[in-house]
């Protein structure tokens, strides 16, 4: 059923956020990449004894900004095609990325002190 007035806006609206969403994943992508194979990098972490926690950060930037691609991707098209499974894909994902974040919050707090 397609949409009219006010619910139009709010499609390409929810587009629009969710373009942007994408773009903020592929930079955050993008930077966990280059981070990860950018020779000075490399270079100047491999001499630490600490470089396992960088590359630890490192391959959760990767896979955070892998995942808002993914999640923006599912937006964007569930918006533009009106489909019902794509949006709740995304509204499954958005909520599985809540509840991470509550989690890792609370894991913050308990460990706050080490």
């Amino acid at each position: 059923m397609p949409v009219k007035g006010g619910t139009k806006c709010i499609k390409y609206l929810l587009f629009a956020f969710n373009f942007i969403f994408w773009l903020s994943g592929t930079a955050v992508l993008a930077v966990g990449l280059w981070l990860r194979f950018d020779s000075q990098t490399k270079a100047m972490f491999d001499a630490d004894e600490n470089s396992n926690s960088f590359y630890t950060g490192v391959y959760i930037l990767i896979g955070a900004g892998a995942l808002m691609m993914l999640v923006g991707f599912l937006g964007c098209c569930g918006a533009i095609q009106e489909s019902e499974c794509m949006l709740g894909l995304f509204f499954a994902f958005l909520l599985v990325i809540f509840a991470i974040e509550i989690a890792a919050g609370i894991w913050g707090f308990a460990n706050k002190d080490e």
